[in-house]
């Protein structure tokens, strides 16, 4: 059924994170009760216009559950280890987010244990048709190839940048099936993935530009193809490279065939009263015009 055809796949926790943090915290951004909304409407928002800027025939919103990163910390407990517990307010705008989304019966999926990360590299490897994912991680540049685009959001920018092998390339200097083991070696700050010592970026990349994997670089005796001044720090960390390379693989086998669902029917059942009697009236109007086949509005973040 999806081969011919066009996926959306949204990374929700990025889309939402976006937006609540460019969002307005003034009274048009609250309902009555005093809740915040700024993050839930620039979140619907943004996957709206995303979905007419491009005739797409299928959607998958990916989400993260309970335990998500768990497994990763088993192996890496520095993992992520450094980002401080999330505001309050942010998290109860994430699960009236998803609330939303689910009574307006839109596939959203998560997995206990699992990342969305994981979720959109299986579904963009399991979907036989074209796949954009929509998000702001650079990390999902691994799931490029001649059929999947990364749809990334730069800070300086409300429209998405469409990215791909070529970009892939350009920003890590390896190929999109050489990223994960490029943070092995690297590292990423951001996920508290140390990498090993006396490597980094431009090291990594020569490496992986001479061996092609891990595997073929620690069974080089001689390591002729890493830079001399670096060989003892990479023999040296031979069990923290591969314990950050398990990390940062994506699982790409989580059956989501059975979750992403055509755009028709994300509208045509898509119920506006449900949505309106949930305090959100202007995105029911939304959901309704693009049902109608109207243009969406621009999102607000």
């Amino acid at each position: 059924m999806e081969e011919g055809g066009r996926l959306l796949a949204v990374d929700l926790s990025a889309v939402f994170h976006r937006n609540w943090h460019g969002g307005h915290t003034d009274s048009r951004a609250l309902l009555p009760d005093g809740r915040g909304i700024w993050g839930i409407t620039g979140t619907v928002l943004t996957i709206l216009n995303a979905i007419a800027a491009e005739n797409y025939t299928h959607l998958l919103i990916a989400a993260e559950s309970h335990g998500s990163g768990d497994a990763r910390r088993e192996i890496l407990p520095v993992y992520k280890a450094h980002r401080p517990a999330p505001d309050a307010e942010l998290v109860a705008q994430m699960r009236d987010t998803w609330n939303l989304l689910r009574a307006a019966d839109w596939p959203v999926f998560g997995v206990i244990r699992k990342e969305a990360d994981d979720i959109l590299a299986s579904a963009a490897s399991q979907y036989r048709g074209r796949v954009d994912i929509l998000t702001g991680d650079r990390d999902l540049l691994a799931t490029c190839s001649d059929r999947v685009n990364v749809l990334l959001f730069a800070q300086a920018s409300t429209t998405p940048k469409r990215a791909g092998v070529a970009e892939c390339r350009q920003l890590f200097g390896v190929a999109p099936e050489q990223v994960c083991e490029w943070k092995a070696l690297a590292g990423d700050s951001s996920d508290g993935i140390p990498g090993v010592r006396g490597i980094g970026p431009r090291g990594a990349s020569k490496i992986l530009g001479h061996y092609g994997n891990l595997k073929a670089a620690y069974a080089d005796p001689l390591l002729i193809g890493v830079p001399n001044k670096s060989r003892d720090a990479f023999r040296d960390g031979h069990d923290l490279a591969l314990d950050c390379w398990r990390v940062a693989r994506l699982d790409r086998n989580i059956d989501v065939a059975d979750h992403w669902k055509s755009v028709d029917a994300c509208f045509n059942e898509t119920p506006p009263d449900v949505i309106t009697r949930m305090g959100f009236p202007s995105l029911a109007r939304q959901m309704s015009r693009r049902r109608s086949g109207a243009p969406a509005f621009a999102a607000s973040a």
